[in-house]
C-alpha cells in the first residue's frame, strides 16, 4: 500500500510514534548506538544512558561526539557538555550531572542490577537521580534494553499525565480502575479485541504489545486530539510527515538480543 495510507489529515501530515516503543527513532538510537558502544562495560553503558537522557536527540548527541570524542566516564567534560546543550537549562543540567557522577562513583548500576523488580529499579533511580516516577520509569525501560537489568516489559508500568489524558478520551469513566490497570487490561485483552473488531494487527515478529507500548499509544492519542484543536499551540513544533524523507523509508530495525526477535 502506498502513501497516503489514510484520509485522516492529521495522521497523514504529522509524525506520530510507532505502536512499539522500541521501534521509534530515539529508542533505536539507544539500541544501535548508545548501548553497543560500551556494552562490555556496564558502568560505561549506564553512564552513557544517563547523560543521553536530558538531550534525548540522537543527531545532537552524535554531533557532540564527533566534535568532542566519545562520551565516556574518563573523557567526559561536564562544562563543555552543559554549554553544548543550553536548551536543557544550565542550572538543572548542572545538578543532574552531579547526581550522575555520584551515581557512577557509588556503583549505582551494580545496586540496581541486584534488584528483584522493575518497580524497585524505578524507585532507586527516582531517589538517586531526583526524577519523577514517570521519568524513572522511562529510564528503567531504556536500561532494560541493555544487560544491566533484565525484566519483562509486562511486569510494571507507570502512566504519564499525557497518557492519562489520552485514556480519558477513550474511557471517560475508568470505573474505579487506575490508569495502570487500564493499560494492563488493554494489553492482556489485545488479541480478543483485535478479533472482535476484525483488525489484522501486525505484531513485532510475534512480540505482543507490551505495557510500555500501550502507555505510549495513549500518549499519542492525547497528542492527536490536541492537534485537532487549532487554538492549541503546544504541539506546533511536532514534525510534519514527509513520505520522501530518508527517515520515512524502510529502516533496518534492531532490538535487544535478549528479545530473540528480528
Amino acid at each position: 500500500m502506498s502513501y497516503p495510507w489514510t484520509d485522516d489529515s492529521l495522521l497523514s501530515n504529522y509524525r506520530f510514534k510507532n505502536v512499539y516503543k522500541a521501534t521509534n527513532t530515539r529508542e533505536q538510537c539507544l539500541i544501535i548506538e548508545i548501548i553497543p558502544f560500551s556494552e562490555k562495560n556496564r558502568a560505561e553503558t549506564f553512564f552513557r544512558l544517563l547523560v543521553f537522557k536530558p538531550v534525548a536527540d540522537c543527531e545532537l548527541f552524535h554531533q557532540y561526539e564527533i566534535d568532542n570524542g566519545p562520551v565516556t566516564i574518563k573523557n567526559f567534560n561536564t562544562e563543555r557538555y552543559i554549554k553544548s546543550f543550553p536548551k536543557c537549562g544550565r542550572e538543572w543540567l548542572t545538578k543532574y550531572l552531579k547526581l550522575v557522577h555520584r551515581s557512577i562513583a557509588n556503583d549505582l548500576f551494580q545496586d540496581i542490577g541486584k534488584l528483584k523488580s522493575m518497580e524497585d529499579v524505578c524507585t532507586s533511580l527516582a531517589r538517586n537521580l531526583v526524577l519523577t516516577e514517570y521519568q524513572a520509569y522511562q529510564l528503567a525501560i531504556e536500561l532494560n534494553y541493555s544487560d544491566i537489568i533484565n525484566f519483562s516489559e509486562m511486569e510494571y508500568v507507570v502512566a504519564s499525565k499525557r497518557a492519562c489524558d489520552g485514556m480519558k478520551k477513550c474511557f471517560p469513566d475508568l470505573e474505579g480502575n487506575s490508569p495502570e490497570e487500564i493499560i494492563r487490561m488493554m494489553t492482556e485483552n489485545q488479541d480478543k479485541e483485535f478479533k472482535r473488531f476484525g483488525l489484522e494487527f501486525q505484531d513485532l515478529y510475534g512480540r505482543k504489545i507490551q505495557l510500555v507500548d500501550c502507555e505510549n499509544i495513549f500518549r499519542e492519542i492525547e497528542i492527536y486530539f490536541y492537534l485537532q484543536d487549532v487554538q492549541m499551540q503546544i504541539y506546533a513544533s511536532i514534525q510534519k510527515f514527509d513520505p520522501t524523507s530518508k527517515s520515512s523509508k524502510n529502516r533496518i530495525l534492531k532490538f535487544p538480543s535478549k528479545w530473540n526477535i528480528g
